[in-house]
């Protein structure tokens, strides 16, 4: 497993977030490093909370196939919708009141970000990956907890049912949104993960040419004998340039 810290987070360089807008970058390098050491085939993404909307981000926005399955754990559908719902939970007052703080708010992430509630509007970047016909949907388990202020469970649900792929479910856990997730959730993140492997390469089995026996003894020794480059140019790219090696459990 490889954990980091986003631009902004952590130790990390950056003075602000742009919760997972920009992010997606920061996957986008990392993904690259890893996959210039030729040692890795499948990958998968595991976020929680801005991780979760930056893995999202990420695989609409790549038009690419490397990533194979995701855990999004409190991921919003709409940012706007989850400050309303979130100012609504904490004042105790209707959303309909809260309405005229929604402009201001606006202004102040485009002055910090260049950002805009438009633009994290996960229903469009849904649409984006469903269009892209040469893509493939990851295969994905939505997390959500009942007892999440920060973001509700619905969230997930309608992400859950606007998903394009066909191998999606949702998984309701306990804990509220800052709390650690339990080893009971852990375990049934990596048994997905597992499964998902498991899918996949039965599919790549079916779908494999067959060419005999001596063909299989080839395709063996070709891997066994393949060469692996170390990679380390790519390192000092991703240590000197944007990132630090600080590792945790999750893209959060």
């Amino acid at each position: 497993m490889c954990s980091f810290d986003f631009s902004g987070c952590g130790l990390s360089e950056g003075e602000y977030i742009s919760l997972g807008f920009k992010e997606q970058n920061d996957i986008e390098v990392v993904l690259e490093y890893l996959n210039s050491l030729q040692r890795y085939e499948n990958f998968f993404l595991w976020g929680r909370s801005m991780g979760a909307v930056t893995a999202l981000f990420y695989v609409a926005s790549t038009h690419q196939n490397l990533i194979k399955g995701m855990i999004l754990d409190s991921s919003f559908i709409s940012l706007r919708r989850m400050v309303l719902e979130y100012m609504s939970e904490t004042t105790k007052l209707p959303e309909i009141l809260l309405y005229p703080m929604i402009p201001l708010i606006n202004r102040l992430i485009r002055g910090k970000i260049g950002l805009e509630f438009g633009d994290f509007e996960m229903r469009e970047q849904l649409n984006y990956l469903d269009c892209n016909m040469k893509q493939k949907a990851p295969h994905v388990m939505f997390l959500a907890s009942k007892n999440d202020l920060v973001v509700k469970a619905s969230h997930s649900e309608e992400l859950l049912k606007l998903y394009p792929g066909k191998h999606k479910m949702i998984t309701y856990i306990k804990e509220k949104h800052e709390e650690d997730r339990s080893k009971k959730v852990i375990k049934e993140c990596v048994g997905f993960l597992v499964k998902t492997l498991d899918k996949i390469k039965k599919e790549e089995e079916d779908n494999r040419p067959s060419n005999g026996y001596m063909g299989h003894i080839r395709e063996l020794s070709s891997n066994r004998n393949k060469s692996y480059k170390n990679g380390s140019g790519s390192f000092e790219v991703l240590r000197n340039n944007v990132y630090t090696t600080n590792y945790y459990s999750f893209l959060h």
